[in-house]
């Protein structure tokens, strides 16, 4: 915690930077768990290590940040677009060209799905029941889009 006084002091270069909203939050939820166990009687470092044992470790935490940024940040503008052109595409009736943004939406989906594979894989330590299914679909989905973009092209 002598970090976080530190920062609110306005020393090192930490204090001068700017934190997100997410940052913040995190760092005001566990310096209040830790006084809440500082009120319970825990010693100092007590409190700490079962505040940061409620958070989960600097590890977890680090990796639910690089999730979220992905998901919350360009990965999901990509989605957005995607899921737009694919709307686009599908209610086009008469109009070749914007039958035509179909193809940019499935390269666009390919992308996320290999995004997201792959975050999956750097990120989670151990596959998971879930993994088993999803990146099997996922694989699957990006050889089925990249099949058919050639064929889309043709026509």
């Amino acid at each position: 915690m002598a970090v976080a006084a530190g920062q609110a002091d306005g020393e090192g270069d930490a204090a001068r930077r700017p934190r997100s909203t997410r940052t913040r939050r995190l760092a005001d939820g566990l310096t209040e768990t830790w006084q809440h166990h500082l009120s319970a009687g825990l010693p100092p470092a007590d409190a700490a290590r079962a505040a940061i044992a409620e958070f989960g470790s600097v590890d977890q935490i680090t990796d639910a940040f690089v999730v979220q940024a992905l998901v919350g940040g360009p990965l999901g503008c990509t989605l957005l677009a995607v899921v737009a052109a694919l709307i686009t595409a599908a209610t086009s009736r008469r109009s070749y060209r914007r039958a035509r943004v179909g193809e940019n939406a499935g390269l666009g989906l390919v992308a996320l799905d290999v995004a997201m594979v792959a975050a999956v894989l750097l990120v989670t330590p151990t596959l998971v029941w879930p993994m088993l299914v999803a990146v099997p679909v996922s694989l699957a989905r990006i050889g089925l889009t990249l099949r058919s973009l050639p064929r889309a092209r043709a026509h």
